[in-house]
């Protein structure tokens, strides 16, 4: 048998001494600073030495005020200029809207109010179909604006129209 193991007490000596070693020299690997491989091994001037241009990032990090020219000329974008909104289309004058011509010919045949929502049911002049129109919709150029019990309202441009419901002795058979 070799000494060092010919007590418990000199083996867990050893073992102690041999932990400690290698605890030792994990602490002092994990406490250098890392080298990567595309890292120059020279020395680095000294930070006073440094110009502050040398650093376009800053230490802040990289931000679309660091790289003004690439901000300015975007690299997936054809023109490579900076995106501008286009300008907004020109509000339509009241003035020039012409009105369309009158819902003539169509028949009130309901009305549906309920809580906020407001129908008409409408029949077509051929008499073949009835339309369900809610407020805001159009027909023929003129909009739903309002509905009311015993008629509605539409609008085209500044003139109003109102198709009210007929009276018994206008009732087609």
């Amino acid at each position: 048998m070799p000494a060092f193991a010919s007590s418990p007490g000199v083996a867990l000596a050893w073992r102690a001494g041999l932990f400690g070693a290698a605890a030792a020299a994990f602490w002092w690997a994990i406490s250098l600073p890392p080298v990567y491989p595309y890292q120059s091994t020279a020395a680095a001037p000294p930070a006073e030495a440094a110009p502050a241009a040398a650093d376009p990032a800053g230490s802040q990090g990289a931000g679309s005020d660091s790289y003004p020219d690439i901000a300015a000329h975007p690299l997936f974008y054809p023109s490579r200029k900076p995106w501008t909104p286009p300008p907004p289309p020109p509000p339509p004058k009241a003035d020039e809207t012409p009105a369309a011509p009158p819902l003539n010919g169509y028949t009130l045949v309901g009305v549906v109010i309920s809580g906020d929502r407001r129908s008409a049911l409408i029949k077509e002049p051929s008499g073949s179909k009835t339309l369900v129109l809610e407020t805001g919709h159009t027909l023929d150029g003129w909009r739903l604006q309002d509905v009311m019990t015993d008629k509605v309202k539409f609008e085209s441009g500044k003139q109003t129209f109102e198709l009210a419901f007929p009276r018994p002795a206008e009732r087609k058979g």
